[in-house]
């Protein structure tokens, strides 16, 4: 079986994603820029790093990239109004929920894209029980944001996230 670069595979991912934001914001000078110019270098190091056999500079890449992936969608959401879920870009009408986790330097990052409370909950579950610490954010419309907590698979409870 052919085994693909996953580095050639993210780049795919990520320009399946973002072709049609691109064709909206490319003519724009304001943070939508942001969004184009952060693909063209996260394309341009995808290529570099196909070649790279070093284990920590592949987990370094990663951390990167998904925190300048997460800022992307950040920018996109505030200026179309909609949410990467469930594998397309859907409006923002509806809570969505982001998982994060504690990583080794003690910061929660962010695990994958946006996604329904199901799988948001499913997520928190794995991570838990192969001991990794979890949060479950909900995301409403209005602007608020909850912390939801996770146990045996259901959220057990909510509060108020800052």
């Amino acid at each position: 079986m052919l085994q693909e670069n996953p580095y050639k595979m993210r780049a795919g991912l990520l320009t399946c994603k973002y072709k049609g934001v691109l064709e909206k914001f490319a003519t724009y000078r304001d943070d939508r820029a942001i969004v184009v110019n952060l693909f063209g270098m996260l394309i341009d190091a995808c290529k570099e790093m196909e070649g790279v056999k070093n284990n920590s500079i592949c987990v370094a890449f990663n951390n990167y990239f998904n925190d300048q992936e997460a800022e992307m969608d950040r920018i996109t959401t505030r200026f179309t109004g909609e949410v990467y879920a469930d594998y397309s870009w859907t409006p923002f009408d509806r809570p969505v929920y982001r998982v994060y986790r504690l990583d080794t330097m003690g910061n929660f990052k962010q695990e994958g894209c946006t996604m329904n409370e199901g799988k948001a909950v499913r997520q928190a579950q794995t991570n838990q029980e192969i001991g990794l610490t979890t949060s479950v954010i909900e995301e409403r419309p209005d602007g608020s944001r909850w912390s939801l907590e996770v146990k045996d698979g259901a959220v057990i409870g909510k509060e108020a996230a800052s």
